[in-house]
């Protein structure tokens, strides 16, 4: 009897195991600027928030942040400058940062928690 729960178990395991991979590689890197933005509607800097997307509750605070009109590599490079200039200038619609234009806009949105 308990060797045929065991393999009951085992046999689980091995089925349920690459569902979960599956659910975690869909939420893995994405970037949603509607979302992150929906996510802060009605709130101030700093606020709580979260969202559901894909069935993973994200939580986070609104911070103010630059929204490209495009994401590519070299965004995620200049992140962290592209935001702190949004908070020199928060009407800002494009920034060249080291001879590179980015265009898009500075708004309030969902920020992940990061060490400080």
């Amino acid at each position: 009897m308990k060797k045929h729960i065991l393999s009951s178990i085992a046999l689980a395991c091995v089925f349920l195991a690459p569902l979960n991979l599956q659910a975690n590689n869909a939420v893995d890197n994405f970037y949603t600027p509607d979302l992150y933005q929906k996510a802060c509607q009605g709130k101030s800097v700093g606020a709580e928030t979260n969202f559901r997307y894909k069935g993973v509750l994200w939580n986070g605070t609104c911070e103010t942040q630059f929204f490209p009109t495009q994401k590519t590599e070299i965004f995620e490079r200049f992140a962290k400058e592209l935001n702190s200039v949004c908070k020199i200038n928060p009407a800002s619609k494009a920034i060249n940062l080291k001879g590179i234009d980015f265009k898009g806009k500075c708004g309030l949105g969902y920020m992940a928690p990061a060490p400080k």
